[in-house]
This record gives C-alpha cells, sequence and structure tokens, in this order.
C-alpha cells in the first residue's frame, strides 16, 4: 500500500509524492486543529516554515496531531529558524549575514533591529531553541528527537527537501526528526506497586493487596517514612515470606512529597502504580489494568471505577469525582480528557492508588515526576501526572471497580490549609495548560469516547491517501463537522476520481451545508459511477435535479 506524506507549510511550494495540508491547501483544512487522516495512517510528515509563526498553545496542538495521525514508526520533519542560532549571530559580527543584502533590508542598521527581524519577522510569533523544541515534542507525545543537516535524513524520502536558496537562508536553520514515542511492550512487563509509607493504620492492608495481585510479576517498593517500626516489622514479616517486596527507611525522614518522587525514582518496573498505605487494590486489578496498557501503544494511563471506603472498609456512596464517567469500558480522547479534570476541577481519573502507567511516559515530567509543563505541583500531585500523561496520549477508563480509596480523619487533605492550597494548585495548572494548548474550557460533549471494544488494539494497514481522507470525512460528518468532513471528502475524490462513494458522501456532507448545486453535481458523479446506489439517495439526487438551487430539496439527507 502507499504511503501517505504530508507536507504542512507556508513555502506554497509542492513536493513531488507530498499531499499539502494547512495553509493555503484547502478550504476548511486546518493543521492546527486537525489534520484531516485517520489515527495511525501517515508515514511521514515533512513541516516548513509554519510551526514558528504559531503561538506555542497553537503549536502544541498541532505536534499532538502530528502524533496522532503518525503511524508507529512514522516520522516528524520540522524545519524553523534556530533561536540559538540566532543569539549566537546577536552577539558576533551580526553584519556578515547573506538574508540582510536582500531587497527590503536595507532600514536594518543595528544589532537590535536584525535580532527582531529574525525573531518577529515575516509572521513569525516563537523561535525555538533546540532544548525547547525536545521538551515541548517530547511532552506533545514524540520522542527520539534527531537533529538534522540541511538535507540529509535518515528517513527515506526526506532527503533533499531543503531548496538551496531558501527564504530563511543564512538565518540558521533548526531542522528536527521526531516519531511517536516508541513503547516496545514486553510479553510480561514488570509492574512496580510503590508504597510511599508514613501511616501505619491501615498499611498491612495495602501491603496484603499488592501481594495478592492475580499478576505475578511486580515489584512491591515500601519507602517507610513513619516514626516507628511498626511499618518496617509488617514489611519484614512479608517479605520473608515473598521475595517481591523491596524496603527502604528514610533517614532522616523525607515528608510526604518527597517520599512519593523517591519511591518512583527506585522503580525498576515498566508500568508504575502507585499505592496509598491506606487505600486497598482488587486481586484483579493489575492484571486488567496491564492487559489494556500492553496492546495499546497509543494509550498512556488506564484507570477504573474506585470505591469510597471508611476507615473500617465499610462501603460509602460515590461522589461526583468518583461516580463512573462513562457506562462501559471506554477509550478517551487524552487532550480532552486532561482539559475536562481542569475545566471542571474534578479528578475522575482518581487518586494515585487508581491508575497505571509507563513510568518512561512520566520521567520528563519535570525537575520531579510530580511536576506539569515543567513545574513542581506539591498540591493535587495526581491530577498533575495525569495531565502530564493524558499531553501525550490516551485514557482508558474500566467500569468495573478495581481499587478502594481509604477516607479517614487523618488524611492530608483534611488539614485545615488544604482548601486554599488546591485552589492554588488548580490555578496554577489551568494556566499551563492554557500555555500548552489544552482545551480549557471543555465540556463533556467535546470529548471524544469510543467503547474500547470497538477500537482496534492496533492499527492495520495503512490505508491509501484517498481511503483515509475518506474515513476521516466520514468521522467528521458523524460529529456534526461538516466543513472539515467536506474538505476531506473532496480531496478524496479529487485524488481517485473513480471513488464511487468519496462522490456519494461528499454529496450528502454539501447537502448538510446548505450547497444543493454542489451536492447534485456530486451524486450524479456517484451515481455514474455506481449505478447500484441506495434508494434515498437516488431520491434526493432527483429532487435536487428537479428543484435546481432554488430551494432545499424535498427529501431528507439519508444517513452516511
Amino acid at each position: 500500500m502507499e504511503r501517505i506524506l504530508l507536507h504542512v507549510g507556508g513555502s506554497g511550494r509542492d513536493i513531488p509524492g507530498f499531499l499539502r495540508v494547512g495553509p493555503g491547501a484547502g478550504p476548511a483544512s486546518d493543521a492546527v486543529d486537525g489534520l484531516p487522516f485517520p489515527s495511525g495512517a501517515v508515514a511521514g510528515i515533512y513541516c516548513e516554515s509554519f510551526l514558528e509563526r504559531l503561538e506555542v498553545p497553537q503549536a502544541m496542538r498541532f505536534l499532538r496531531e502530528c502524533r496522532r495521525v503518525l503511524a508507529a514508526g512514522g516520522t516528524l520533519r520540522v524545519v524553523t529558524p534556530d533561536l540559538d542560532h540566532a543569539v549566537r549571530t546577536y552577539r558576533g559580527d551580526w553584519r556578515k549575514q547573506a538574508w540582510l543584502r536582500e531587497p527590503g533590508q536595507g532600514w536594518i542598521t543595528r544589532r537590535g533591529a536584525m535580532l527582531n527581524q529574525l525573531l518577529r519577522g515575516d509572521g513569525r510569533r516563537w523561535v525555538y531553541s533546540e532544548e525547547e523544541l525536545v521538551e515541548l515534542a517530547g511532552w506533545a507525545g514524540l520522542g527520539a528527537a534527531r537533529r538534522r543537516p540541511p538535507g540529509e535524513s535518515g528517513v527515506p524520502g526526506f532527503e533533499g527537501l531543503e531548496p538551496a536558496a531558501r527564504p530563511e537562508a543564512g538565518r540558521g536553520d533548526l531542522i528536527l526528526e521526531v516519531s511517536p514515542a516508541c513503547r516496545p511492550e514486553s510479553a510480561e512487563p514488570l509492574v512496580s506497586v510503590l508504597i510511599p509509607a508514613y501511616n501505619p493504620a491501615w498499611f498491612e492492608a495495602a501491603l496484603h493487596s499488592a501481594l495478592g495481585q492475580s499478576y505475578r510479576r511486580l515489584e512491591v517498593v515500601v519507602c517507610d517514612d513513619s516514626s516507628d517500626g511498626r511499618i518496617q516489622q509488617a514489611t519484614a514479616r512479608a517479605a520473608a515470606a515473598d521475595l517481591r517486596v523491596r524496603y527502604e527507611r528514610n533517614e532522616p525522614r523525607r515528608g510526604g512529597y518527597e517520599n512519593f518522587v523517591h519511591c518512583f525514582h527506585v522503580a525498576r518496573g515498566e508500568y508504575v502504580k502507585f499505592l496509598a498505605d491506606d487505600d486497598l487494590l482488587r486481586p484483579e486489578c493489575l492484571e486488567r489494568m496491564v492487559r489494556v496498557l500492553a496492546a495499546r501503544p497509543t494509550v498512556t494511563l488506564v484507570t477504573s471505577h474506585r470505591r469510597r471506603i471508611g476507615p473500617a472498609g465499610e462501603a460509602l456512596e460515590d461522589v461526583p469525582a468518583t461516580a463512573r464517567p462513562v457506562p462501559g469500558d471506554s477509550l478517551l480522547d487524552g487532550i480532552g480528557a486532561a482539559g475536562l479534570i481542569l475545566s471542571e476541577c474534578l479528578n475522575f481519573v482518581g487518586e494515585p492508588s487508581t491508575a497505571l502507567f509507563r513510568r518512561a511516559d512520566l520521567e520528563d515530567a519535570g525537575p520531579t515526576p510530580l511536576c506539569f509543563a515543567g513545574r513542581p505541583v506539591h498540591w493535587n500531585v495526581d491530577v498533575a501526572m495525569w495531565a502530564h500523561l493524558l499531553g501525550k496520549g490516551d485514557l482508558v477508563y474500566l467500569v468495573d471497580t478495581l481499587s478502594c480509596f481509604r477516607q479517614h480523619d487523618a488524611q492530608q487533605t483534611l488539614v485545615p490549609q488544604s482548601e486554599r492550597w488546591s485552589v492554588a494548585n488548580w490555578e496554577q495548572m489551568r494556566a499551563d495548560a492554557l500555555r500548552l494548548g489544552f482545551p480549557i474550557p471543555c465540556a463533556r460533549t467535546e470529548v471524544l469516547v469510543r467503547p474500547l471494544a470497538a477500537v482496534p488494539e492496533k492499527p492495520g494497514e495503512w490505508p491509501s491517501a484517498a481511503r483515509a481522507l475518506h474515513a476521516y470525512g466520514l468521522e467528521m460528518h458523524g460529529r456534526q463537522r461538516f466543513p472539515q468532513a467536506a474538505d476531506a471528502l473532496r480531496r478524496a475524490a479529487a485524488l481517485e476520481p473513480q471513488f464511487a462513494l468519496a462522490h456519494l458522501h461528499l454529496g450528502l456532507c454539501l447537502y448538510a451545508l446548505g450547497d444543493f448545486p454542489g451536492a447534485a453535481s456530486s451524486l450524479a458523479r456517484a451515481m455514474e459511477l455506481e449505478p447500484q446506489v441506495p434508494e434515498p439517495v437516488r431520491q434526493l439526487a432527483e429532487s435536487l435535479r428537479r428543484q435546481g438551487a432554488g430551494g432545499r430539496a424535498g427529501v431528507p439527507s439519508p444517513a452516511v
């Protein structure tokens, strides 16, 4: 099957073998808010003279869209001005640059004007250093960054793409190639269950719930921050019977935040599950979650319903945060789910004990794993972790109760200052989320939710460009995003003129948009190619032919 290669850029040139998208490539195309392709359908994306013309939130949305549409092993090549080069030029002999001799640049007679033109001229809004672009790409779920010289690449089809006389010639280019984060899965990954322990009251029950998992390949790491020896004694009893237990005594005591961080740093597993010393895991918890995470490389976080329990283990009623957000096991768009959490200040994913994730996906969060957008978060640390992870991939929610969250009077969330700290942290995370292009505010209806069983675990064979555009058009039509649907279907029909279904569905989409002449033309073409169209479509086409463009046809649009 042919490879789909995309060209996103503001230069206006066409590259043989590449399909242009984005500015000037179609009436409704927008490379920032939606590349018109299904997930995992694209082999490569060449992006030139584009990223620097976006604000950072827009650039992050674009990078996440690239991650979504790229197939495993696909590559995004970004060509953008280099901030480090601009700074070196400013500090050096700044007049020795070829572009200063181009027509229209004679007004630049001072070092400061030169630098501002480099950073702001020609519609540039943000110029990146290599360090910043690599970090932002990683937060968007793209990894394995490689810097390339102009015209050179290890990716077939990407060699020689930079013309000898680029408009940016002499200004210094930053050329990076990145791919969707590689998540090779072992057949039976090691899971680290991390217990940052300090309260011995329910610790032993938590420890035994971890060791009692039906999934056996795990380590239970206890980092003891308590004030007496009871946790150490309970752990020693368990370790004598089970070699999977690891124990560390904190001397001196680290405090809750640092103990949490330390647990993560000493974990050895590919997957991580935190377990508070007063919470419980159901025996099948890890087995269910590991099965989902191992089978779905685009998923970065798996969670489930959790049961609230009291000090004696008695069941408590659900509250809004613990109520199931979906009726059945579902896959949720990660960036939308994070936007919803931050918009409503409602952590439906759960406390740290509730979820499972890959350790590698959290290692680049910042100075500590309890960071969001590179800034440490000292309250609502679970939300900070979830937001970071969901910026990179999707969420799976399992509706069965797989963990128990104990509520009691000794919890840190009940200290007098907790409400003030919580409000401040929500505000900080929302501000950072906006900077990174998260959808805030976000309504529940804006989050794409699909039944888990209906989403293939691994992508199938790459479709042709026309078939991929057709599939995307149908998805957009189903979500009543008719301009995007029409644009994708129009492209599909142009790429493959004999593709009868593309013409048919384009006709129905144009009808929904009120473009009756266009609908009539597309439906007529579909019937030329495929005479055996459904009878409702034939009736609509005939009605449009009789009535012309004078008014809405008297036949309802058939379902796509």
